[in-house]
């Protein structure tokens, strides 16, 4: 049978122009396929891009506020504004020819003597059993006026001539400090480390003597105000002197300002 090669090669001719068209479209359906998930990647990464951006642009506003705080604390701590609390006098010298060192060392082991149990097993119960109570003589301000009178407080008994000897000492100064209010022995916990637990600590007209932090903010108590108020403890008057010569510390100088305090070779 003859092979009419013309009409093979004409429809070998259409049908790779069919296959062409037909794998070019493909080609191009596959392309515009590729092409529009990358405009969505391309979108997806753009919103990223921008969301990066924000978190970027928030993150250096909390950066530039947070070293302008500290820009403004250190500022702050540097240039702080000195507190207006009265300072009538400066601070006695603890070198003072009045002390009887003799005296403190003596007084001093005896105390220890006397607590060398409480140390050991410390509790409420055996503190209380070498606490006493003395009487003392006092001034009272009464319609302007000072009027004499006692208080009684609570004491280590070792220290209670010694208690007695100080406030006879402010009573008869020139200033007659007047008391308001006495704290003597306190159990304060079988924890702290107050020299209350032990009698060997007195707190004077607590008030108007406040316990103050390092920042200038009152702990306890009000104002301490000794240039205008007769209950606050002058810094080198009869209250401080009396103490002093006899071996206790004054609170005020303490870290923590503590001026109605006064404890028994305390620092």
């Amino acid at each position: 049978m003859p092979v009419n090669f013309e009409k093979m090669s004409e429809k070998t001719r259409k049908n790779s122009v069919g296959n062409f068209w037909k794998c070019k479209r493909n080609f191009i359906l596959v392309m515009l396929g590729i092409m529009s998930l990358a405009n969505i990647s391309m979108s997806e990464s753009i919103q990223k891009s921008k969301e990066n951006s924000k978190n970027i642009e928030a993150q250096s506003k909390n950066i530039q506020e947070d070293e302008e705080l500290y820009s403004y604390n250190l500022i702050r701590s540097v240039f702080k504004p000195k507190s207006k609390e009265p300072q009538p006098d400066a601070s006695p010298d603890d070198n003072d020819r009045s002390v009887d060192v003799g005296h403190q060392e003596r007084l001093l082991n005896k105390v220890r003597e006397e607590l060398a149990d409480y140390f050991a097993n410390p509790s409420k119960e055996e503190a209380e059993r070498h606490m006493v109570w003395v009487e003392v003589p006092v001034w009272r301000l009464q319609d302007g006026k000072k009027v004499s009178d006692t208080e009684r407080i609570q004491v280590l008994n070792v220290l209670a001539s010694d208690v007695k000897e100080i406030f006879r000492e402010i009573y008869n100064g020139h200033e007659k400090f007047p008391v308001k209010r006495l704290i003597g022995y306190t159990w304060r916990g079988q924890n702290s480390r107050s020299f209350h637990n032990t009698g060997r600590a007195i707190d004077i007209n607590p008030e108007e003597n406040p316990q103050v932090d390092i920042d200038g903010r009152v702990l306890v108590g009000k104002k301490w105000d000794p240039h205008e108020n007769p209950y606050s403890i002058k810094p080198n008057g009869d209250v401080v002197k009396a103490f002093r010569k006899r071996g206790w510390v004054w609170g005020e100088k303490f870290r923590k300002k503590d001026y109605m305090h006064f404890g028994f070779k305390e620092m």
